[in-house]
């Protein structure tokens, strides 16, 4: 799992900085096609015509790179991916995630242990899958199904 992640962020990173290095040289070589390209942004975002150009050649003015590559990319020149601290997350998400249902395991007889086992999993599942969501703003509080919404009076956070 660790090793997959780091791989993951690792190409994640090695994308964004050949996007930023591809920005850099397209500033320099064209400096007005890019303005051009950054008032766009500015309109397709609400900004009329004139004021799109004019935020576009004050941004630019105070930082070219960085504000192309945040406006335009919709990257933040100086926080790119870390895969080392992905892969040590990942690795101890998956070991914590483990130890309920292999204590379990331990602790129950053995003509139980597969179900107990595959139950506590599906059940830890399925709480961190709405403890993520709720923490990403997924909309938990759509559900429509009965027993989805006793589920959720159940799980709600306090407000």
């Amino acid at each position: 799992m660790a090793a997959g992640e780091y791989v993951s962020v690792s190409s994640q990173r090695d994308t964004e900085r050949a996007d930023i290095s591809r920005e850099r040289h397209q500033l320099a070589a064209d400096p007005e096609l890019e303005q051009a390209e950054l008032t766009e942004v500015y309109v397709r975002r609400g900004l009329d015509r004139e004021l799109a150009a004019t935020v576009a050649e004050q941004m630019t003015a105070v930082d070219p790179l960085g504000s192309h590559v945040r406006d335009e990319l919709g990257l933040q020149p100086g926080v790119l991916g870390r895969p080392l601290q992905a892969a040590v997350v990942s690795a101890l998400s998956f070991a914590v995630g483990a130890t309920l249902p292999l204590t379990l395991m331990v602790l129950t007889p053995i003509g139980v242990r597969i179900p107990v086992t595959a139950l506590s999993a599906l059940a830890l599942l399925a709480l961190l899958g709405v403890i993520s969501a709720q923490l990403g703003g997924a909309g938990v509080e759509e559900w429509s199904n009965p027993v989805d919404r006793r589920f959720r009076m159940i799980t709600r956070r306090p407000r």
